[in-house]
């Protein structure tokens, strides 16, 4: 005789979830790891199209030029701040990206990738589901967390 179990309603909460579960199901495949870049920093107002990716390449103004590699728990945090969420506060037009995350697969390929204007609070991204309006206090905490300036 088979027994048949059926749950409804029991997905568990995203921050019980593994990371790499999580990055999944945010819609990014293969990641292995995140990491962190400060960028623009000698541009008084940084060209809104200079982000962390320029040409399908890294941007060469990148600092530090490896970048800084977040634990699984800040890879956490991050998706807290970026999936899903909507934040409520004020928007700027400009967009003086300073900051980028690109998430990496294990062939060293990218997986998917965001940059950010702490400035505005502006975030433009490709690959994932990125909020379009995350939650920025937390991305700054977790960004001066890293030893990032935030300029």
């Amino acid at each position: 005789m088979a027994l048949a179990i059926f749950a409804f309603g029991c997905t568990p909460a995203p921050e019980v979830l593994p990371v790499k579960t999580r990055l999944e199901n945010a819609g990014i495949s293969g990641c292995e790891r995140v990491v962190a870049y400060a960028i623009n920093l000698d541009e008084k107002y940084p060209n809104p199209n200079h982000g962390i990716l320029m040409d399908g390449r890294l941007n060469p103004s990148r600092s530090p030029v490896t970048g800084v590699t977040l634990s699984a728990q800040q890879t956490a945090r991050l998706l807290d701040a970026t999936i899903d969420f909507k934040h409520h506060g004020p928007e700027a037009m400009c967009f003086e990206p300073r900051h980028g995350l690109v998430f990496y697969r294990a062939d060293g390929g990218i997986a998917a990738h965001c940059t950010i204007c702490f400035h505005c609070r502006g975030l433009r991204s490709t690959g994932g589901r990125f909020s379009d309006a995350p939650d920025y206090d937390s991305l700054e905490r977790l960004v001066q967390e890293l030893g990032l300036p935030l300029k």
